[in-house]
């Protein structure tokens, strides 16, 4: 199979958003693409709600799930800087790293990560969320890596926002009903990492196998109900 380019992928993410998919299938396929054509390892995105404030959305693995938390919890970190400046943020070496977010920063390091960028969701001048991106290598990106790294935020955001959707309460409120999607999605990977012993990222794998068909959320629902019915 051919490797996939730039352009391919995101034909692909923007036939995704005129097919009435769910948030969360859209950007969990999109974090997925993101390690396809970009030099990185792990990404997420984390969203700024209006009234519990920063959350994780979707990552492409435990460890990209944990360290988002980790900054939202603590209020630092690349992804809460591109959210509150609404610039791209970008932090190479151990060093920087740990310097620039000392206590988030060691976090990122002993993950294995060496390199971080953050690309601000941006909507109508308001950054609504940022797309973390994690690198085990510490190579500089190309001015094509870095402009395809915003197309894709830039279509995260589309996907939250849908144009004719786009005043900020319509744009809240789809962030809840995603994040409502992504509680329930946790909890069915973590059935299957108890049920079928499977670490947390091979489950989530395993949601998204699963998910060929059917929306992240229904498999996630489908998942639970059998869990209770074993109960």
């Amino acid at each position: 199979m051919s490797a996939p380019t730039s352009a391919g992928v995101l034909a692909e993410m923007t036939a995704l958003l005129v097919q009435d998919r769910e948030i969360t299938d859209v950007v969990s396929r999109l974090t997925q693409e993101c390690l396809r054509v970009l030099p990185v390892d792990a990404a997420a995105i984390l969203v700024s709600e209006q009234s519990t404030g920063l959350q994780l959305l979707t990552a492409t693995s435990h460890t990209a799930s944990q360290l988002e938390l980790y900054q939202a919890m603590h209020e630092s970190g690349p992804c809460v800087d591109t959210i509150e400046l609404g610039t791209a943020v970008t932090a190479v070496g151990e060093d920087e790293i740990a310097r620039r977010w000392p206590e988030v920063g060691a976090a990122v390091v002993a993950a294995g990560f060496r390199s971080v960028h953050a690309i601000p969701l941006a909507w109508r001048g308001d950054a609504i969320g940022g797309l973390n991106l994690f690198g085990r290598g510490q190579d500089p990106w190309s001015e094509e890596d870095l402009s395809v790294a915003h197309s894709l935020a830039d279509l995260a955001t589309v996907a939250i926002a849908r144009p004719g959707l786009g005043e900020t309460s319509a744009i809240h409120a789809r962030i809840r009903e995603a994040l409502e999607v992504r509680v329930r999605i946790e909890q069915a990977k973590g059935v299957l990492a108890q049920t079928e012993r499977l670490d947390m990222d091979a489950a989530y794998d395993a949601l998204v196998e699963r998910a060929a068909t059917r929306s992240l959320g229904e498999v996630a629902d489908a998942v639970l109900r059998e869990a209770q019915r074993r109960d």
